[in-house]
């Protein structure tokens, strides 16, 4: 970075010292050959005015570009998410994030059902369990964002049985105080439930921000955990609809 930089400075260096000797070897021959000193100082003025306007758009074009310039680590689609014991009550998510965990894995779909973590070796909780979910967002636009969490119940067993499920969310993004918090509830033969944002989020574009968020429902014993299923949501304030946010980790 630093090689790039100071060869870029060399060149701009080089060719606004060819313009300065060019601008004023130019001045001094027309002294020469007119003798009139006082238009050669004019023109002499004039010229170096020229020049210290090209020698700032030079050094301007050559160091502005540079110091703009980050290394952006290589990155890969995907959610990270550890797995935990359900707090009692599932409410209590506090503390859960600084938690140790029963394990983890990487989920790259949108919806999320509370059974996943069993399709990963190693895992053995029950379909209550509580989830960290992490992972970057990167803006495509500069703006103020509105943030949700979706929930959808499909109830297949005792589908007559108005069972409900209550699902509580703490969603963090960019290091900020919680952006989404509360509880959800679904209940019937399928029913869908959504927690939105009180309020905007300012994101600038192109720079990945993470998304932080806890899950933790309260099941019942008759309700299977890959009937219920959850996605973290996002929108424009100028879009009319909310789409999963795409998240993204680190490539290593």
């Amino acid at each position: 970075m630093r090689r790039g930089y100071s060869r870029g400075i060399f060149w701009g260096t080089g060719l606004v010292s060819s313009l300065l000797v060019a601008g004023i070897a130019g001045a001094v021959g027309y002294s020469l050959r007119h003798g009139d000193h006082t238009a050669a100082q004019a023109k002499f003025d004039q010229r170096i005015d020229v020049l210290e306007t090209k020698i700032d758009s030079i050094i301007a074009s050559v160091s502005t570009p540079l110091a703009k310039v980050r290394a952006v680590p290589e990155m890969r689609q995907g959610w990270h998410v550890r797995v935990f014991e359900p707090p009692r009550p599932a409410s209590n998510l506090e503390g859960i994030r600084q938690s140790h965990d029963a394990g983890s894995f990487i989920h790259t779909g949108s919806w999320m059902d509370l059974e996943e973590h069993r399709e990963h070796e190693g895992i053995f909780l029950a379909a209550d369990a509580a989830f960290n979910v992490r992972g970057m967002l990167i803006p495509t636009m500069t703006g103020d964002y509105v943030f949700a969490v979706h929930m959808l119940y499909s109830r297949r067993e005792n589908a007559d049985r108005p069972t409900a499920v209550i699902c509580h969310v703490d969603v963090k993004v960019a290091d900020q105080a919680s952006v989404v918090a509360g509880k959800m509830m679904a209940y019937g033969k399928v029913e869908k439930a959504a927690l939105l944002a009180p309020a905007t989020v300012f994101l600038p574009a192109g720079q990945p921000q993470l998304v932080d968020a806890v899950i933790a429902c309260d099941v019942p014993k008759d309700v299977a955990g890959k009937n219920v299923a959850i996605r973290i949501c996002v929108r424009h304030k100028n879009d009319q609809s909310y789409r999963p946010v795409l998240a993204y980790l680190p490539a290593t």
